[in-house]
């Protein structure tokens, strides 16, 4: 699946038309190998075509080998994209767990292989709303890591981050920070000062204590399970005082980026823009501005790269109430728009509704959760100033027969 992550998608980038894109993948399903080209169909959205051929892979083998040929894994995890895509979940599970199955008979009932085969059931799983077995087969293919290669080996840094992306969704930032700070540590201990994994994890460290502060969206937010790992996170204590922490791997960050022999001053920005939005965000006001002024140093050459980051306000955090139901069924888009000013220390004020529909369904719960929201301000000459007419669109499905909800 390593094409669809890079490859393919480089190609299709660069071809800048219909046309090119098309030719592009026309040359590749002729020319390459038939995964290759199934690859391609998934990345496309052609799932049926994907689909068939994948099932006509998987009998080919099957006719000149045996059920359980090892060449089987592969074409049957594409199968169970395939159907993923086609939203047949359950068929997509029935190809991850033949995939799964011939892998542990011809490599052994531990083998690493067998984990990319388990995340492919895990999210078919979250698919279904059973969070809970996703979650154990998450926590089971890092289980099967740690037993091949040991607790001290950086080959497991990517399972720690996918177990603690996978907790983050679930609101598990106790345990998503405790598997952050370990692959920190192995970074440090194993792998060259610069390497992107660690800064990777100092980042998704320090994204745990801004996320306990300030939660991305309660859009977002799932109950918690009852799970054992979903259990042991409700004894941990909240972090009040999540500044200090948050700040210092951020200034890590920076620190590698200063250090590196050829970096540049557009990925030192970027380094310097998270930190001073932490401080932003945390109302560190004598420490943001300055960060913000150097920043505005290092990009005036690059007024595209200066405009993305200063000519508007951005939002640090709006946290927009969930949808009164979920988005199944007959259902209707409403929507609610509102107006606002953002001030030149990124708060919020002069709210206004320029629309609701339906009329008092989501207008007040938006408008709650908007007057909380943090903002980068925009900035003139290397000045933040405020804003006026600032536009927040929400959207959400609801049934065409519901009534509009009280403004409570």
């Amino acid at each position: 699946m390593k094409y669809r992550a890079g490859f393919i998608s480089a190609l299709f980038a660069m071809a800048g038309n219909a046309w090119a894109d098309e030719t592009i993948r026309d040359a590749l399903r002729v020319e390459s190998s038939p995964l290759t080209r199934i690859e391609v169909q998934i990345d496309a959205s052609e799932f049926p075509e994907a689909a068939a051929a994948a099932e006509q892979l998987v009998e080919e083998i099957e006719d000149r080998s045996h059920r359980h040929d090892i060449e089987l894994a592969q074409p049957l995890m594409l199968l169970g994209d395939a159907r993923l895509g086609m939203a047949d979940v359950v068929g997509a599970l029935d190809a991850y767990d033949r995939s799964l199955l011939i892998t542990r008979v011809n490599k052994g009932l531990f083998t690493p292989e067998q984990v990319e085969a388990v995340y492919r059931e895990a999210t078919a799983y979250a698919a279904l709303g059973n969070r809970e077995v996703a979650n154990d087969r998450h926590e089971y293919a890092f289980n099967i890591m740690v037993r091949a290669y040991g607790n001290d080996d950086p080959k497991l840094i990517p399972g720690l981050f996918t177990l603690a992306d996978w907790y983050n969704t679930e609101r598990n930032i106790f345990l998503a920070r405790r598997l952050l700070g370990r692959a920190v540590l192995l970074g440090k201990r194993h792998l060259p000062a610069d390497d992107p994994q660690t800064i990777r994890a100092l980042k998704g460290l320090a994204r745990t204590f801004r996320e306990e502060r300030f939660p991305t969206s309660v859009s977002e937010s799932r109950p918690a399970s009852d799970s054992p790992s979903y259990r042991d996170n409700r004894f941990h204590n909240v972090q009040l005082n999540n500044f200090s922490p948050g700040e210092r791997a951020l200034i890590e960050v920076i620190n590698i980026e200063m250090a590196k022999p050829e970096g540049s001053d557009e990925e030192i920005a970027g380094a310097m823009l998270e930190l001073a939005d932490w401080y932003l965000l945390f109302e560190k006001y004598n420490r943001a501005f300055p960060l913000y002024t150097r920043i505005w140093e290092l990009l005036e050459s690059d007024p595209e790269g200066l405009n993305s980051v200063f000519r508007d306000p951005t939002p640090l955090y709006l946290p927009l109430p969930p949808p009164p139901i979920p988005a199944v069924g007959i259902t209707e888009d409403g929507v609610v728009e509102l107006a606002l000013t953002v001030s030149d220390r990124g708060l919020v004020s002069d709210l206004s509704t320029l629309r609701s529909e339906p009329e008092g369904m989501m207008e007040f719960k938006v408008r709650k959760a908007t007057r909380r929201a943090r903002y980068r301000p925009a900035f003139v000459d290397a000045l933040p100033v405020p804003t006026e007419g600032v536009r927040v669109e929400y959207r959400f499905p609801y049934k065409p027969d519901e009534k509009a909800a009280p403004a409570t």
